[in-house]
């Protein structure tokens, strides 16, 4: 019977990674832009119920990861002197998710027992994108 306090080790920080990269052409007044985008993170947790034995050990982990590309028409526009920028285009993305979940105990003192879980997501898909940005100078003194 599970009964004590649980002791959580995390063996990671959980941070992830990315980056951006953007390239476009503008005009006068219009323009087109090329963005990719990737991110990736992984998390693992390593948990003990009982502190005076190092079993049962249960160990949770994650990982996702992102791709995106976007292919977009752009405009300028300006409205009380603030300049913006409008966007409309397409992206294609995909995504991998996997989680899973073990647990490592003994039996008796002698026969180790182990079990996983694991499940696994896979997503692409392309869709419409819209934007909008603007930017104003701030005078200041």
């Amino acid at each position: 019977m599970l009964e004590e306090t649980t002791i959580s080790e995390d063996t990671d920080a959980s941070l992830g990674f990315g980056n951006r990269l953007t390239l476009g052409v503008r005009g006068s007044n219009a323009g087109l832009q090329c963005q990719y985008w990737t991110f990736a993170t992984d998390h693992v947790v390593s948990e003990s119920w009982q502190q005076s034995r190092p079993i049962p050990r249960f160990i949770t982990s994650s990982a996702a990861a992102l791709e995106t590309v976007d292919l977009e028409i752009t405009q300028q526009h300006t409205l009380f002197g603030c300049q913006l920028e409008s966007s409309f285009g397409g992206r294609y993305a995909e995504y991998d998710g996997q989680e899973s979940a073990g647990v490592v105990d003994e039996l008796h003192d002698s026969l180790e027992l182990s079990g996983l879980a694991r499940a696994t997501r896979h997503l692409r898909g392309a869709g419409p994108t819209l934007g909008l940005s603007g930017r104003k100078n701030l005078r200041i003194g």
